[in-house]
């Protein structure tokens, strides 16, 4: 069985295929200009929707045949509106019950589905689906400056903590970490969860949305990772927690059900009630461990390591359902 993978990320890093020289992979098709942190116009959802038919159109046009991976659900949806049937999915970042879940259910059907979360594959399963659950992997761009200007000086000797990503992120918790590293004489936070606030107190800085490549140095400069979160039942987290081990940072992550298989009480750890001493003891304790976190981050996390678990819960899967 050899699939072409249907992605939405930009050319390969450094010309370098992410899959690796797997031959179970016959083709790769990408956009040469996917929408800047999938947005258009504003809406995610747009963005999303616009690169995902653009995608599936290339393979169409490009008359690909054979079996498709769809590394995002949506990509998988147009692809099947353009008249594929054997498309498989990785990916699911809908919340079960929900509008987008529910078309979903409608629209892919018995296809198999690789979920980034036990979870998610669990209540997919449930709702008559075929799904197995592996642990997301990637492998980013190296931020151009790890270090910005703004970042450096008489912060030098402090703990930073970044708190970074969109999904599921839990602002009462943010609000109480910047009242306490405020009040702390030896910490520095570092906010980019997206919307439109923005302030920099000297102790604490939040940007609005960014770029990528403003995300990746802002999170290269920091100390220890943190991600809180509020359970939806689905698994979101995980793409700023495996950047976060390609830079060598630890986590510490609030517990939810959609990313209970990622955390290891090492590299990436679960939130205690009170967060701040932990992440304090964390980022000081893992300041000479960068080599050790970058080498878990190969070893398990990389895009290579997550191809090879995605490619064998397919095999997995089709192995059933021919039995």
């Amino acid at each position: 069985m050899r699939w072409t993978v249907l992605d939405l990320g930009a050319r390969p890093i450094d010309g370098v295929e992410r899959w690796g020289t797997d031959d179970r992979i016959r083709r790769i098709i990408r956009l040469r200009k996917p929408a800047p942190s999938g947005r258009r116009l504003g809406s995610r959802g747009l963005g999303l929707g616009v690169d995902a038919f653009r995608v599936a159109a290339r393979a169409r046009l490009s008359l690909v045949t054979g079996p498709l991976i769809a590394m995002n659900p949506w990509t998988a949806v147009a692809a099947r509106l353009l008249g594929y049937r054997d498309v498989s999915t990785v990916g699911l970042y809908a919340v079960e019950g929900g509008r987008s879940w529910r078309l979903l259910r409608l629209v892919l059907g018995s296809g198999p589905v690789i979920t980034l979360s036990e979870h998610e594959a669990l209540t997919w399963r449930r709702a008559g689906g075929r799904s197995l659950s592996v642990r997301y992997g990637s492998t980013f761009a190296e931020p151009s400056d790890a270090h910005p200007p703004e970042l450096k000086g008489q912060y030098d000797s402090m703990v930073t903590i970044f708190v970074g990503g969109t999904s599921d992120r839990d602002e009462e918790a943010i609000a109480k970490l910047v009242s306490k590293v405020e009040a702390s004489d030896d910490l520095r936070l570092v906010i980019a969860a997206g919307g439109g606030l923005q302030l920099d107190t000297g102790r604490v800085r939040r940007v609005p949305a960014v770029a990528a490549a403003e995300f990746s140095t802002l999170l290269a400069s920091c100390d220890v990772v943190f991600l809180p979160l509020t359970d939806n039942g689905r698994a979101a987290g995980h793409m700023v927690l495996v950047e976060a081990l390609q830079r060598g940072k630890p986590v510490v992550a609030t517990w939810v059900a959609g990313m209970s298989e990622y955390f290891d009480g090492d590299y990436v750890q679960t939130a205690q009630e009170d967060p701040l001493p932990q992440l304090r003891k964390v980022g000081r304790d893992f300041s000479w461990r960068a080599s050790e976190v970058q080498a878990y981050w190969e070893r398990e996390y990389s895009k290579e390591a997550f191809g090879a678990r995605v490619l064998s819960a397919l095999e997995q899967l089709r192995g059933s359902n021919s039995q």
